[in-house]
C-alpha cells in the first residue's frame, strides 16, 4: 500500500457500566481488553502508526513496555486526551476532537478501532486493509466491519425482527438484522 496505514485506538480511564473494564485483568492478559488490542495491533503487517488516545497512565505505560518487542516495526504515537474528551461526551465531540489530532495524516488511511473489539486481530487487520485496497477501485471509500444477528431482537415497542406471535420460533428461521 502507498499510503501509510495509521490505527487510532482511543481508550479512556472511566467506564460507567463496567469499572476498569480496558485495564482489568481477562483471562491471562494482566491488562485485559487493552493488553489484548495493542499486541494484535503490533501483529499487524500493514499498520505503519498506531496513534494511542488516552487519559489512562496505565495505558500509556502498557503500550510503551509492550512496543520494546515490536515485530513489525510499527510507530507508536500518544495523545494524551484532555479530560474534556475522555469523559462521557457525545461521539460528534469526540470525532471533532480527533480530526484535530489527525491533521499530519490526511494522506494516510485511518483505521478506527477499539479495545473492545477484541476478536478482530492483527491479521484480520490485514484482511480487511487489503479488501479496502481493493475496494477503492471499485468506487468505494471507505470499508466497515458489522455483525449480522440472526436472534430474538426486541426494543420497548415490541419484536423488531420476528413477528412475535410465535411463542418460541426456531432461530434459523429469524430473518438476520
Amino acid at each position: 500500500m502507498k499510503n501509510k496505514v495509521v490505527c487510532l485506538l482511543p481508550i479512556r480511564k472511566g467506564s460507567k457500566r463496567v469499572v476498569n473494564k480496558n485495564t482489568r485483568k481477562f483471562g491471562k492478559f494482566n491488562k485485559g481488553l487493552s493488553e489484548i488490542k495493542i499486541r494484535q495491533i503490533l501483529h499487524s503487517k500493514f499498520i505503519d502508526t498506531l496513534l494511542l488516545s488516552t487519559d489512562d497512565d496505565d495505558v500509556i505505560d502498557l503500550a510503551l513496555n509492550l512496543f520494546k518487542e515490536n515485530p513489525n516495526n510499527i510507530e507508536l504515537k500518544i495523545d494524551k486526551r484532555p479530560q474534556e474528551f475522555a469523559g462521557d461526551i457525545n461521539t460528534d465531540e469526540l470525532i471533532k476532537y480527533f480530526a484535530t489530532i489527525l491533521t499530519d495524516y490526511h494522506n494516510d488511511i485511518l483505521i478506527w478501532t477499539h479495545s473492545t473489539s477484541p476478536f478482530i486481530d492483527g491479521a484480520m487487520y490485514d484482511d480487511l486493509l487489503t479488501q479496502y485496497k481493493e475496494s477503492i477501485f471499485q468506487g468505494y471509500d471507505s470499508l466497515m466491519t458489522v455483525e449480522s444477528l440472526q436472534g430474538f431482537i426486541w426494543n420497548e415497542a415490541g419484536p423488531i425482527n420476528s413477528d412475535g406471535l410465535t411463542r418460541w420460533p426456531r432461530t434459523q428461521s429469524i430473518t438476520p438484522f
